[in-house]
């Protein structure tokens, strides 16, 4: 004699209906932390301390205020080129 499976459609349809609750929630972007970006200080600049950055200094900040910054001409980027 065969075994009853314990598997009913009705849970199966039952699943796919809570799926579709959880995917929205699931499809939410999470905020994403700042990238940070290496670059060069193209001009002395003064941190959040008073202290003195020298220009031809090599840093990372993050990829919106380098993206600022390189607009403007205060910065280069200093990424590597492909295959370094």
């Amino acid at each position: 004699m065969a075994k009853k499976s314990k598997f009913r459609m009705d849970d199966h349809i039952g699943n796919s209906r809570r799926m579709e609750q959880v995917e929205p929630v699931l499809s939410e972007k999470a905020p994403v932390p700042p990238t940070h970006v290496p670059i060069k200080l193209l001009y002395d600049t003064w941190d959040k301390n008073g202290d003195r950055i020298l220009a031809g200094t090599f840093m990372e900040m993050p990829l919106e205020v380098a993206k600022r910054l390189i607009e403007t001409g205060k910065v280069e980027r200093a990424d590597p080129l492909p295959g370094e």
